[in-house]
């Protein structure tokens, strides 16, 4: 089994996931964008009976339903969503080593910024608003 480690800039908050990389994605929706201030965020899921905060815990913002975002409540750096399907979705930039975990597709497509261009070749998938 993997270890996989990460933490926000400042370094307050830090997590550690014992399990393997659960799809790898780049998130298009408003919400991701808006929460990290970035055109795309790519993410990816560790099963959450195997993930833990080490330091202090994030803060949590509710941002649509069924769905909370944690961050630093110090540097305010994106962390991670936790919804109720038991995985944490963890902001794949946050990791100690990002090279480690490559994207494999794309959701929310239909709000992809215009100038953005990506031309990887994943699959991409319109998927309905949840807010």
């Amino acid at each position: 089994m993997h270890v996989y480690r990460g933490h926000c800039l400042c370094g307050a908050v830090a997590y550690v996931a014992r399990s393997e990389p659960v799809n790898p994605h780049y998130c298009h929706c408003d919400a991701c964008r808006r929460s990290a201030g970035a055109p795309v965020v790519a993410w990816v899921n560790f099963a959450e009976r195997h993930f833990a905060w080490e330091g202090a815990e994030p803060k949590w913002f509710a941002s649509s339903p069924g769905m909370r975002r944690g961050f630093c409540g110090r540097c305010g750096s994106t962390l991670c969503t936790i919804e109720d399907d038991g995985y944490a979705c963890v902001a794949i930039g946050s990791l100690d080593y990002p090279e480690a975990v490559a994207p494999q597709y794309d959701i929310y497509v239909q709000h992809t910024l215009p100038w953005l261009k990506q031309d990887d070749g994943l699959r991409r998938e319109e998927r309905e608003d949840r807010f």
